[in-house]
């Protein structure tokens, strides 16, 4: 299950250890099902996937994305996770772009 991005593992220092956050299940006992389009919008990160979870947003009015997924809001939040994924790859293209310019 782990390996489809189907549960949020949040890698720790060690190999060995890792978290699994109790939050990330539902009432139903099951982990969220929006998780595998989170990990595809996102990338394979953990923990990019769980700052984008704690995070408030202003098209949810001041909640986390975490709490919109718990009054089911999850279309939105594969929206978000989208709009979430284009702004990072610019915030990358851009840092590699003054980097590029600084060694110059």
């Amino acid at each position: 299950m782990e390996q489809a991005h189907a549960v949020l593992v949040l890698p720790e220092s060690s190999p060995r250890e890792a978290r699994y956050p109790a939050w990330q299940i539902d009432a139903t006992g099951q982990p969220f099902p929006v998780l595998p389009a989170l990990f595809d919008a996102l990338g394979d990160s953990g923990w990019t996937i769980y700052r984008f979870l704690m995070q408030s947003h202003p098209e949810l009015a001041g909640q986390t994305v975490l709490e919109a997924l718990r009054d089911g809001r999850d279309a939105l939040v594969v929206r978000l996770s989208h709009s979430a994924a284009i702004s990072l790859r610019a915030c990358v293209v851009k840092r590699r772009g003054a980097a590029s310019a600084a060694r110059w």
